[in-house]
């Protein structure tokens, strides 16, 4: 896959974990990693076994949606505490909070690059800006 398409694939699996509310969303670059059998990472928990599920089911359609890819396997849905997506170059964990520290991911992959992701804020809404003169008001009579 095309580094810009890999980027590209990051950033639509990051938005869509924002979009369903999960939360410590993380990406790894592993490519300087030896035994490495991906490129990247990206890890994000829920708090409960419904919401890993919705956050793993939105990223799946997003992706599907948006770059019409689908994951080449996926793993964990019958427990929902900790799903796996497995992009070939992109693997997508999402944990339930307590699994995630459990497991710790980040520190057994620590040789990675680790990045983490904020949701975008809202942009501020832009004020009026007062005219410097004050505006005329033209009224238009009717004839008779």
């Amino acid at each position: 896959m095309p580094v810009k398409k890999k980027k590209e694939l990051i950033d639509v699996i990051i938005d869509a974990c924002f979009d369903k509310k999960a939360e410590e969303v993380v990406s790894m670059d592993l490519q300087k990693v030896e035994s490495r059998f991906c490129d990247s990472f990206v890890i994000c928990h829920a708090q409960s076994n419904v919401h890993v599920q919705s956050v793993a089911d939105g990223i799946y359609r997003k992706v599907r949606k948006e770059l019409h890819i689908a994951p080449h396997s996926y793993e964990g849905y019958e427990n929902a505490s900790w799903i796996l997506l497995d992009y070939s170059d992109i693997v997508v964990h999402v944990f339930k909070e307590s699994d995630r520290r459990h497991y710790n991911l980040e520190s057994l992959w620590a040789d990675g690059k680790l990045k983490k992701h904020n949701p975008e804020k809202p942009k501020p809404v832009k004020k009026a800006v007062p005219a410097s003169k004050p505006v005329k008001r033209i009224t238009v009579k009717k004839k008779k």
